[in-house]
């Protein structure tokens, strides 16, 4: 409630200027949001991702307003996960580089301002597009699948994450906290867990690392991201993977 939709493409002005009162501005925008799309598209990526995005920032800071600004795991290179939010940041792929390019931006300006790393967003519903329910679309069609089980995550349902932000923001906290639904999975478990909960039978799960699929940018790890700060400020409830796998279900039905 009260939050009104803006378009980055567009100048600053054109969605603030008859805005009031503004407390907040959530930079949840991308362009190529995914690592090789990202890779493949640079030179937009980074006008979209980076360029656009500190002009808001400075409109931010100049008009007394906070930023909250969704970031990303991929500002870490993945070789020790569990990551906390102070840890040393290394990225190494262009995704990444680029969200730690406006984090550091943001950081700088000593002001005001929340940054919220996350990983991957999951949904519930069967065509959203998602990676657990595509997963699951993709099983069902196929006699044969290829599942990483080498790089570890802290997926977050969608319903949580905006959960989650409002609440800090009603805590008026301020600086970095990660954010997850899921402490740690990776693709090999989850599919082995689907093929159990949907019962799909004609399937063979074959484990392949991450970095031999075909793809532009090399992956991270272990990017799995410590939620202490965040669970110690806002006790909130966490549910095992099956609780959204019957979500799944149930709407299905």
């Amino acid at each position: 409630k009260g939050l009104f939709l803006f378009d980055v493409k567009k100048k600053v002005d054109y969605f603030l200027k008859t805005k009031k009162n503004l407390r907040y501005i959530i930079l949840a925008h991308a362009i190529n949001a995914s690592l090789d799309k990202t890779k493949k598209n640079l030179r937009s990526s980074n006008y979209i991702n980076f360029e656009r995005t500190k002009e808001i920032i400075n409109y931010c800071f100049k008009n007394s307003v906070i930023p909250v600004y969704i970031s990303s795991d991929a500002v870490f290179d993945g070789k020790k996960g569990n990551y906390k939010e102070n840890d040393f940041k290394r990225p190494i792929n262009h995704y990444g580089k680029i969200k730690d390019k406006v984090e550091k931006y943001i950081i700088n300006k000593n002001k005001k301002f929340l940054i919220i790393r996350i990983s991957k967003v999951f949904g519930v519903e069967l065509n959203d597009g998602t990676f657990i329910t595509n997963l699951l679309k993709k099983m069902r069609s196929s006699n044969k699948i290829y599942c990483a089980y080498d790089q570890k995550f802290s997926p977050i349902f969608v319903d949580d994450m905006t959960f989650y932000i409002e609440k800090l923001l009603k805590k008026n906290c301020q600086g970095i906290f990660h954010l997850s639904s899921i402490k740690e999975i990776d693709i090999l478990s989850l599919a082995k867990k689907i093929k159990i909960f949907f019962n799909i039978k004609n399937i063979t799960i074959i484990p392949k690392k991450i970095n031999s699929f075909k793809i532009l940018e090399k992956r991270p790890l272990l990017n799995t991201l410590s939620i202490n700060k965040f669970d110690s400020l806002c006790k909130v409830k966490y549910f095992k993977l099956e609780y959204y796998l019957r979500k799944i279900k149930k709407n299905e039905k």
